[in-house]
């Protein structure tokens, strides 16, 4: 029966409740294995370096029984280095599987967001040293906003990972709190290279085609999963990208007053 026959013609409620019942579940199936194709895509495209990058050093650590000792133990750091890279993408890929199950709590408190920058500052520290970028933080006023203080370090952490990654030797990461009409605001703005226009509007889509070629390291995962996590906060994180300038990304919270959390599963 066709559509127009529901709208020209009596029908029966219960058959066509059951028809549309049917019809969503076929297409909760349809989207489960369109993820599942996409998150294997993803994986396999991802895996690769960790995996070369695992494989090769033990290769050579079996052949070679005589090796020094210094030459064994720089391969045994490159292994291991490789091995989490891989673990943490298989964490990342679980974490976003549990977001797309609707099954995530999030434990929201008042928090000053001066201070979850300035965690994620020290733990980043260090490897902006070492490629060497300079981190210039810019706090001035308590900015308080209801969130999960530790999701939203993980997504200030995955802007300025993402600063860092993309700054030029010598660079500067500019991080800026600040408060406006009815939001809170965490700015991180890096000098160097910028986002491809076209792949803009795809930065935060872990599993589109086009993005997929893009990632590395895990990177647009992260930044998919610094999405859902601002979502699930009513924030907003957006991006602008200026060739031979710059990228800024912008992370928007409701202020405490204006927000009261929900202690409901979030997805």
């Amino acid at each position: 029966t066709g559509t127009d026959d529901y709208i020209t013609k009596p029908f029966d409620t219960q058959e066509f409740l059951a028809k549309v019942r049917v019809y969503l579940q076929l297409k909760s199936i349809e989207e489960i294995e369109q993820l599942k194709s996409q998150m294997l895509a993803l994986l396999n495209h991802e895996m690769r370096t960790p995996l070369n990058g695992l494989m090769a050093p033990l290769q050579m650590l079996q052949t070679d029984a005589e090796m020094a000792t210094e030459e064994r133990q720089l391969l045994l750091d490159m292994a291991l280095h490789s091995a989490t890279r891989l673990q943490r993408l298989c964490d990342k890929v679980v974490t976003l599987s549990v977001m797309h199950a609707g099954q995530w709590d999030l434990q929201c408190t008042t928090v000053d967001l001066r201070d979850v920058v300035g965690n994620a500052l020290e733990t980043v520290a260090a490897d902006a040293a070492a490629r060497p970028v300079s981190l210039v933080p810019d706090c001035p006023e308590a900015a308080l906003t209801c969130c999960d203080a530790q999701q939203i370090q993980i997504v200030v952490l995955t802007l300025l990972d993402n600063a860092i990654r993309f700054s030029a030797p010598g660079g500067q990461v500019h991080v800026q709190v600040a408060r406006e009409t009815a939001h809170c605001t965490v700015r991180v703005t890096n000098t160097g290279s910028s986002i491809d226009p076209a792949y803009l509007p795809h930065v935060f889509e872990a599993f589109a085609p086009a993005d997929i070629a893009h990632h590395s390291t895990g990177q647009g995962v992260s930044l998919t999963i610094a999405q859902q996590i601002t979502l699930a906060h009513h924030g907003t994180l957006n991006v602008d990208s200026t060739p031979d300038t710059g990228t800024v990304f912008t992370l928007r919270l409701p202020q405490a007053p204006a927000y009261e959390p929900e202690a409901v599963a979030q997805g």
